[in-house]
């Protein structure tokens, strides 16, 4: 699905970031490539207003293709009493779902960045429920 989410950025005039770098994975850290993307959020996001942090097995649905993410945000910054965007968006589970950090919304604000720090504190954390997904 990882093509599917370049044209959808290209259609939207997006940048795409594939992160190919495995440092913060390799030995001597032992992490599961699950991290990778929230390491290359956290490099990045001073670069962006925000990132989409997205697993690679998670796709837009066919619904979705044409409605442009900056736009449905841009949109809410409008009706939102000027409250804004979010910092961060994901996902809510409830019974019987489970933990899914599959897409994430971050912004380029001091909240989306405490957010990455808090997540990545635990990127050392043995045992956690399916890797990065037990540290939300």
């Amino acid at each position: 699905f990882i093509n599917l989410w370049r044209c959808y950025a290209l259609r939207h005039g997006l940048a795409f970031l594939l992160e190919t770098d495995d440092t913060e994975v390799s030995p001597p850290h032992h992490r599961a490539a699950n991290w990778m993307r929230w390491f290359a959020a956290r490099r990045n996001l001073a670069f962006y207003r925000a990132l989409l942090v997205v697993d690679p097995d998670e796709f837009v649905v066919p619904e979705c293709w044409n409605m442009s993410i900056p736009g449905i945000l841009g949109a809410w910054a409008e009706h939102a009493l000027g409250a804004g965007p979010p910092d961060v968006a994901m996902r809510d589970f409830g019974k019987p779902q489970t933990l899914n950090n599959g897409v994430v919304l971050i912004r380029n604000s001091p909240r989306g960045f405490f957010f990455l720090d808090l997540l990545l504190e635990k990127a050392a954390w043995m045992q956690t429920i399916e890797k990065d997904q037990g540290a939300f």
